[in-house]
């Protein structure tokens, strides 16, 4: 199962994950401005270019040559997992 806790794309600031994979990157229509990153709950709902379901923008944290997978834990705010 693809978890955003466990993507290297996650990060945390005030208690919400949010997604910062560059996929998911967008640009206001109204004044050109670099829309804020979506949270990990609503890029998993799949509308449009999101993440989805799925996880497609999913990307494995890795350490050295290793893949971290762990269960869901407190997450540090303010620190992107696997940095």
């Amino acid at each position: 199962m693809k978890l955003c806790i466990d993507c290297a794309h996650a990060s945390a600031h005030g208690g919400t994950i949010f997604c910062k994979a560059p996929e998911m990157e967008s640009v206001s229509l109204v004044d050109g401005t670099k829309n804020p990153p979506s949270t990990c709950s609503f890029a998993r709902i799949g509308w449009g270019n999101d993440c989805g379901k799925d996880g497609k923008y999913f990307r494995p944290i890795e350490t050295g040559s290793e893949t971290v997978n762990h269960t869901p834990g407190p997450i540090v705010e303010g620190e992107a997992h696997g940095t």
